[in-house]
């Protein structure tokens, strides 16, 4: 490396091994991002250690410095844990599969194991247990084995049924388009994190010097990285060490998990990388215009 390149890198990079000592300090740049050790050691989520209740219908929900009292919700284990099979992407074979006649016998006999059936058991039971307490009320009441007083409590005009039925259908269709709407949209910006990776590593391998190794195998590290630490933190059960496993080294895995919000990390390392690069103001900018893209999608789920 000549003497130019060396004061270009500004001290941040020395490219013999990119698995030692000899890349960014990412503790320095930790520190001047993220607020100091007290951040960088401290482990906000634990990703070692389980809660000894996984069965529990209730979960207390830990609570940010703003609020006083934790947070108790109520939960459905069953349909959180069926949540992992609704992100299946059809591919030509299951497509073919789905319009297929043969679906119909398939779905019958899966009926029963559906998830919107398990979804919706509990509150179809209730209401079968109410409609079947009346008519069997009515039923007493109308063949004489209750008291002459005894209350009816039948409904003599269908009015409240022909009055509210419109407003559910449209209410149901609502519903119903909102849900695929946010579900597409989230597919899509998801797609924009997929090619804006592959562009930002396309354009580290296009413009970085022959001479910066080291910088060109950082950036194909740390653009995977994103996209994986960007899903641990969407999801409740993400596991950034188990996903990151022969991705990053060591040392760089341990400064990311000690960092208190993992996605900004990532980016300040890439924003970090190219700022040390010797590109040119053009090429910069279009880099960084792919990591501004990562924060934009970011805040897009409000995370």
């Amino acid at each position: 490396m000549n003497a130019g390149s060396t004061g270009c890198l500004r001290q941040r990079l020395v490219t013999s091994s990119p698995s030692s000592s000899t890349v960014p300090r990412i503790g320095a740049i930790a520190k001047r991002q993220f607020g100091g050790n007290r951040l960088l050691h401290k482990r906000v989520h634990s990703h070692g250690a389980r809660p000894a209740k996984q069965r529990c219908s209730r979960v207390v929900v830990s609570v940010t410095k703003d609020l006083s009292l934790p947070v108790i919700l109520d939960r459905d284990f069953d349909k959180e844990g069926s949540r992992v099979y609704k992100r299946t992407v059809f591919n030509f074979g299951n497509w073919a599969a789905h319009r297929s006649t043969k679906r119909y016998g398939r779905h019958i006999y899966t009926i029963i194991g559906s998830r919107i059936v398990r979804g919706l058991l509990q509150p179809l039971l209730v209401v079968t247990g109410i409609a079947a307490a009346v008519a069997t009320w009515e039923t007493l009441r109308e063949m004489g084995y209750l008291p002459a007083n005894a209350p009816g409590l039948s409904i003599e005009t269908n009015a409240p049924f022909s009055l509210t039925s419109f407003a559910l259908s449209l209410l149901l269709v609502f519903r119903t388009n909102t849900s695929y709407s946010r579900w597409a949209e989230a597919r899509s910006i998801w797609g924009g994190v997929t090619n804006r990776s592959r562009d930002i590593l396309r354009q580290a391998l296009t413009f970085v010097l022959e001479d910066q190794p080291g910088l060109v195998d950082m950036f194909t590290r740390w653009s995977m990285t994103y996209s994986k630490v960007l899903m641990c933190h969407l999801r409740e059960d993400g596991d950034v060490e188990k996903e990151l496993k022969g991705i990053l080294p060591p040392e760089e895995l341990s400064q990311l998990l000690a960092t208190q919000h993992r996605p900004n990390f990532v980016l300040g390392m890439l924003s970090e990388m190219v700022a040390s690069s010797c590109i040119s103001s053009p090429e910069r900018f279009r880099m960084d215009q792919n990591i501004t893209f990562f924060e934009d999608c970011r805040l897009s789920w409000q995370v």
